[in-house]
């Protein structure tokens, strides 16, 4: 349940090497991988051994795990991570909206997307209480719902 964001190509290309360790990469390779342009990637390579984030060592690129360039990597990916996910309460109701879903096929589903028990549990409360509110007068009004 991926947000439709798409991850600026320098982040793309980022988290390939990170994500692959000290796999070593030409030009044309990364190219290959990321579906872009060799000119395009070879700018963006050049600027990620600029910043110590890749080593250069004749043709080939690769990610070298430093104290500073692993800290350096997970600011730059935590950044771009939080902007893809969506919010909770999105989550919820994006699986909620299929109406396919049980109390605990729902919750097993919110644990997957990241929450922990306690969090999808009090979401799905908090949620479903402002579904019924909203939504459902007649049934609130039944079953005793503030």
């Amino acid at each position: 349940m991926s947000s439709s964001f798409e991850l600026p190509l320098p982040v793309k290309i980022l988290r390939f090497f990170t994500d692959n360790g000290s796999k070593r990469l030409t030009i044309g390779e990364v190219a290959s991988i990321v579906e872009e342009s060799e000119d395009g990637v070879k700018k963006i390579l050049e600027g990620l051994v600029k910043r110590n984030l890749l080593v250069q060592e004749e043709e080939s690129y690769y990610y070298e795990e430093t104290p500073q360039s692993k800290e350096l990597a997970d600011k730059v990916l935590q950044v771009y991570e939080k902007a893809r996910k969506p919010p909770k309460e999105e989550i919820f109701k994006e699986l909620v909206s299929n109406m396919k879903v049980n109390p605990y096929s729902l919750e097993k589903r919110l644990i997957e997307e990241g929450f922990t028990s306690e969090e999808a549990e009090e979401l799905m409360v908090k949620e479903l209480d402002k579904l019924v509110s909203e939504k459902m007068p007649r049934f609130k009004a039944l079953h005793g719902y503030k």
